[in-house]
């Protein structure tokens, strides 16, 4: 139990740490673009490290914590790693809106500016299903713990805020799959590598079977198919064709994860 705790902890406050931070990213991509260029890899892989240690240390400190004072603990998890950093998401975006909102009247066939319009709502989008996913689960944790009598609910109402919390795993990557076309290359490379590699594997075994009927040598018969790499291979090559005949955008190419163009 102790450990099932611990990990959903971590997913929750990993999960809005992440928002936070590219909601900020937005919000400094817009307001100010030209210190936004700046920004390196490098700066954002500390980002990211930085938003898993402190969920880490937070889900780590569960164990402890729900032992010795676990009102204290759940309430300060509570307020300090979803309602603040809730706080700080919307103030964000609100800068964000209104700034954007100036620019619209000043530039509006600007394609950048098309670009961070449709990056904000993909983020808009992501705290939307987060919220509705997770809100129920802290505000039900909240009230639980400010309450006196510590009144044991349903158990209908736990498990539907509970599948409620984790459908926010499934939504992600049908929105990341919509929304950013790398994504949803690594989709397609992932599901054709599995099927190729399984068709192949299915192919050499028939083929050794039937050996003795065609007089046909399984290596032979194996070698008509593709190796998983030059598969690989292939299917980047298409790829890029389909990509160069629908003529992507480069804004929308630009619109990487840390970008927010998840």
């Amino acid at each position: 139990m102790e450990i099932w705790y611990v990990f959903e902890i971590l997913s929750g406050v990993g999960s809005i740490f992440h928002l936070m931070a590219l909601s900020w990213d937005r919000l400094c991509a817009i307001v100010w673009p030209l210190k936004h260029r700046s920004y390196t890899k490098t700066k954002y892989l500390v980002i990211i490290f930085v938003a898993w240690s402190v969920a880490t240390l937070v889900s780590g400190l569960s164990v402890t914590g729900n032992r010795n004072s676990p009102q204290a603990y759940n309430m300060t998890v509570i307020c300090l790693c979803f309602f603040l950093p809730l706080v700080l998401i919307f103030l964000a975006q609100g800068i964000t809106l209104v700034t954007i909102k100036r620019n619209i009247a000043k530039f509006h066939h600007s394609s950048s500016l098309k670009r961070d319009v449709r990056a904000t709502k993909t983020i808009l989008i992501m705290i939307g299903l987060f919220l509705i996913a997770w809100l129920p689960f802290f505000s039900l944790g909240l009230v639980r713990f400010i309450q006196d009598d510590h009144s044991v609910l349903p158990a209908n109402a736990i498990f539907a805020v509970k599948m409620l919390q984790y459908s926010n795993s499934l939504f992600n990557p049908i929105l990341y799959g919509q929304k950013f076309p790398e994504f949803r290359k690594a989709y397609i490379m992932i599901l054709c590598s599995a099927k190729s590699d399984g068709d192949s594997a299915r192919f050499a075994i028939s083929s050794s079977v039937n050996t003795n009927n065609f007089g046909t040598s399984s290596s032979t018969i194996r070698g008509l198919c593709p190796p998983p790499q030059r598969s690989h291979r292939l299917l980047r090559a298409l790829i890029r064709q389909h990509d160069e005949k629908i003529d992507i955008p480069q804004e929308e190419e630009e619109l990487t994860f840390m970008d927010s163009g998840l």
